[in-house]
């Protein structure tokens, strides 16, 4: 009697070690929760530039007849709206319910089509020397020039529900650097002389961001996202100006110096996509 009564103390012992355990421990899908996500987007940046007036410098005398050295009045640079496919790519850190992550935005090189903007547009340049003698010389026209550029993002992102949630909003914030390359000078009145250079310098700025998740199927899910760039200023310098005064018999050309402006962005990207966890 004694023995039986000790080997039922010994099973419900056992079944009441083993019911705690499947309390405490954690589950399959806990422990192999998956951690990388990728979401493939079209991109849409809208880049929001506002710049400082265009400055000529190292102007040659000649030139000095017919333009003043210094900012040119009312004259600005412009760059054009793209839409590019791009991938995000996540990690999601093992802590806060799996709430917290860090991403990348990787985009394909995108080319940016620089324009000319205010009276550097419309108006010549150099519409008379010596005051009232007719140069010839043209206005410049919107087309200025167009440059690569690589717009890596990285951002720790705050979901407001856990990754078991349908609907998941979140916000985050991070930096983003812009590497301009193959920057040239495309404008037909820059370039009927020869083509001058065109250097664009990299920028930097600060993201924020916000979007909405939604579960698709499984590990398949859906985003809207919008990020913010701000702080981000470059500088953009031509190079070596020539520019052709037809009515001027005994000239030909003019040496119009340098050209440098300062260009501020504060590029709004909006991206919408669909991905899976890894």
């Amino acid at each position: 009697m004694m023995r039986t009564g000790a080997l039922a103390a010994v099973l419900l012992g056992s079944s009441g070690a083993v019911a705690f355990a499947d309390e405490v421990s954690p589950t399959a899908s806990e422990t192999t929760a998956k951690r990388v996500y990728a979401r493939a987007a079209i991109l849409h940046m809208q880049p929001n530039v506002s710049s400082d007036e265009v400055s000529l410098s190292n102007l040659s005398p000649f030139a000095e007849l017919a333009i003043e050295p210094g900012p040119i009045a009312n004259s600005g640079v412009g760059v054009d709206s793209v839409t590019i496919p791009a991938l995000l790519v996540g990690y999601v850190l093992p802590y806060w319910d799996g709430r917290v992550s860090i991403e990348t935005l990787i985009g394909a090189p995108v080319e940016l089509s620089m324009k000319a903007e205010g009276s550097l547009a419309n108006e010549s340049i150099a519409p008379f020397a010596l005051g009232n003698v007719p140069t010839g010389v043209p206005a410049v026209g919107a087309e200025l020039g167009r440059a690569k550029a690589l717009p890596p993002i990285v951002t720790g992102v705050y979901r407001f529900d856990p990754w078991k949630q349908r609907l998941r909003p979140y916000l985050g914030a991070g930096l983003a650097y812009m590497h301009i390359y193959d920057a040239e000078i495309s404008n037909p009145v820059l370039t009927e002389v020869s083509v001058p250079a065109l250097d664009v310098s990299d920028g930097i700025g600060a993201v924020l961001q916000a979007g909405l998740e939604t579960t698709i199927h499984g590990r398949y899910f859906a985003a809207l996202d919008v990020k913010a760039i701000v702080g981000m200023s470059m500088e953009a310098r031509v190079r070596d100006i020539y520019i052709r005064t037809p009515e001027l018999p005994l000239f030909e050309m003019a040496h119009a110096g340098d050209a440098t402006v300062d260009i501020g962005m504060t590029p709004i990207i909006i991206s919408a996509g669909v991905g899976a966890e890894f």
